[in-house]
């Protein structure tokens, strides 16, 4: 399986630029698209984890304005850029210390994450009803 390593970041970190319209896809580079990869196969770096999560906060825009004057266009947009707003604010929510469980909670999430063995089959028994 193939390891996923992005270059490190340049001084000018992040380089994406907000577009006018909501719905223009987001600016990405070759950090980008190897931290979501390693994300994905859980595999991501502390380094990739950061890159990520900007770029997650650029592309949901939590702290911006989401409101676009235009008319019916400017509705539309609005609906739109809001959409995305209201995923970054959910993403931050989470951080929130607010909504920090309990230590018991992380102990159960912490075993139920572990992996289990599989389960055993008995060649004799596979297929056979048993009789009463």
């Amino acid at each position: 399986m193939q390891t996923h390593q992005s270059p490190a970041a340049p001084p000018s970190f992040p380089p994406w630029r907000p577009h006018r319209d909501p719905w223009m896809p987001p600016d990405y580079d070759e950090r980008v698209i190897y931290a979501v990869r390693a994300f994905a196969e859980g595999k991501a770096t502390e380094g990739q984890q950061k890159i990520l999560f900007a770029w997650m906060q650029y592309v949901t825009s939590p702290g911006q304005l989401s409101f676009r004057p235009g008319g019916q266009d400017g509705m539309w947009n609005t609906a739109f850029a809001e959409g995305k707003r209201f995923v970054g604010i959910e993403i931050n929510k989470m951080l929130s210390p607010l909504l920090t469980p309990p230590e018991s909670v992380a102990e159960q999430i912490a075993k139920a994450s572990k992996p289990k063995a599989p389960p055993v089959i008995h060649k004799g028994n596979r297929g056979k009803r048993n009789a009463r």
